[in-house]
């Protein structure tokens, strides 16, 4: 780097401290600029080359934090990160543990960016910056095949560039982006999220394995203690046509169902119990069902109520296996003396409702009762794990609503009536049998709790068929703590350790 362009760049406020990459049209230096360590791409080739469309905001997408002018080449401060996906995987699989981070992150990215029409269109694990460090890890597409947002993987002609160019490194980087290239873009077709999509299978292989697709090779080809969902995902992902390749959407679950399979191996032959920090065989017990603890994804995209989608680390807990039920909270108030629920009627509680939810009780009610048990209210974010499931289910049965697992819209039904759509951990009732109470206050999903006692709390479980997402594991609304409504009720939750002493309470 020659000394008058060193002072440019210092009059411009940065201080370029050691060059991290080059290409053909860019130079990548380590740099300091406003107190902070970045990167400063430095460009040679076309206008926009390296920096993403105008109009996405994602921390998936590198962001540009100032453009500018020295000597006539143009230069982009950028997000520093360690290292990228190509120098991380660099001949051998991704390590189990950044696999889910990454994955994701790297779909949330792309995902993004379809949505606001634009494809990134030169999708490797190159232009996949990656904070390993990170937890989960970070990742952040940067090198956006077109610089004016039209999703063209190859402005200018810089992919023809380099195939005619006699310089061997020219030639491995232009082989190198073949191999991510869609059939439909190698017969000279547009490209778009499709292509995109191809490409993210040919990432996803090399994640898996270490090395590139070739031919019709699946990465059990290459590592046969794989699950073999990896071959159907990575196969998808490559359909020669693009009509065949998944959604983003669904794409996402299934790597979060096997990466948290994958996870879950090493605890196999303990047992769930130990998975959950309970102990072997401590899975259950009659009326509570062990939840494993980990990372787990909450939220939905597509729902204003349950967005943006976080990624956070719960403690192993225990859930009721049911919601409490009109025969329990009946004992809980001939012991203590509690206010009878307003969705009773008068006098005795007839024998067909014993066995239904208990509802119409207030948030502070409901947690007297759990308190009386030695139990607490779940939070939100348990909730929402429990009914996902394991496997990340948008429901707890599966992935699309099915009204036969659930009671009809307005009705409760007698607990454990629906076995069907119960969780795969054997939890009942979720969705659709009226709504719980959660100890979490209600406010925009991931924002920092509200410490107003006399604030909204959060219910989960309704249906409203008025609204979309209604049923599901995400589906959330808020409620007074004060409100003892008719279609509201609750279950208890304690964290995972020896059982509180049970209450004796008297009979009759």
């Amino acid at each position: 780097m020659s000394d008058p362009l060193r002072q440019a760049c210092l009059l411009d406020g940065i201080e370029l401290v050691a060059p991290i990459g080059r290409g053909r049209f860019a130079t990548v230096w380590g740099a300091r600029w406003q107190g902070r360590e970045v990167a400063v791409k430095l460009v040679d080739g076309p206008v926009g080359a390296g920096a993403p469309p105008r109009g996405l905001a994602h921390p998936g997408i590198a962001r540009v934090l100032e453009r500018g002018e020295v000597l006539g080449r143009r230069y982009l401060v950028l997000e520093r990160f360690p290292t990228d996906l190509a120098r991380l995987v660099d001949g051998r699989p991704l390590a189990r543990a950044l696999q889910r981070g990454v994955l994701c992150g790297l779909v949330d990215a792309l995902e993004h960016a379809h949505a606001r029409g634009l494809a990134h269109g030169d999708l490797k694990p190159a232009n996949v910056l990656v904070d390993p460090g990170a937890r989960p890890a970070r990742v952040a597409l940067i090198d956006f095949g077109d610089g004016d947002g039209a999703g063209d993987l190859d402005p200018g002609g810089r992919l023809e560039a380099s195939l005619a160019s006699s310089e061997l490194t020219h030639a491995r980087e232009a082989a190198a982006t073949l191999a991510y290239l869609a059939p439909e873009r190698r017969a000279g077709g547009g490209g778009g999220p499709a292509a995109d999509r191809y490409a993210l299978g040919v990432v996803l292989f090399e994640v898996l394995t270490g090395r590139r697709p070739v031919g019709l090779e699946t990465p059990r080809d290459l590592r046969p203690e794989l699950d073999r969902r990896w071959d159907l995902l990575t196969k998808a992902l490559m359909a020669r046509d693009p009509e065949r390749r998944p959604p983003l959407g669904q794409v996402r679950r299934d790597v979060l169902r096997l990466c948290d399979a994958a996870g879950s191996e090493r605890l196999e032959a303990a047992g769930p119990g130990a998975a959950a920090g309970l102990g072997p065989g401590a899975d259950r017990d009659d009326d509570m069902v062990a939840i494993p603890g980990g990372f787990v994804v909450l939220g939905d995209r597509g729902d204003p109520d349950a967005r943006p989608m976080v990624e956070v680390e719960l403690a192993p807990f225990w859930l009721d296996r049911a919601p409490v039920t009109n025969r329990a909270y009946l004992e809980h108030v001939r012991a203590t003396g509690a206010a009878r629920p307003r969705a009773w009627p008068a006098g005795r509680l007839p024998g067909r409702l014993l066995d239904l939810p208990v509802t119409g009780v207030s948030w502070e009610e409901a947690r007297a009762y759990a308190a009386r048990l030695g139990k607490r209210l779940p939070t939100e974010a348990e909730w929402e794990r429990a009914a996902q499931g394991p496997e990340h289910r948008r429901f707890p049965y599966g992935d699309a609503f099915d009204p036969a697992r659930v009671p009809p819209p307005g009705r409760l039904a007698p607990v454990g009536s629906f076995p069907a759509g119960a969780s795969s951990e054997g939890v009942l009732d979720l969705t659709g049998n009226g709504w719980e109470w959660t100890a979490s206050p209600f406010g925009p999903h991931g924002a920092p709790p509200r410490a107003d006692p006399a604030a909204a709390r959060t219910i989960r479980g309704g249906l409203d068929p008025a609204r979309p997402g209604s049923g599901s594991a995400t589906f959330r609304a808020g409620l007074l703590p004060g409100t003892r409504d008719p279609h509201v009720g609750f279950r208890c939750a304690r964290p995972a350790g020896p059982a509180p002493p049970p209450v004796r309470t008297p009979s009759g």
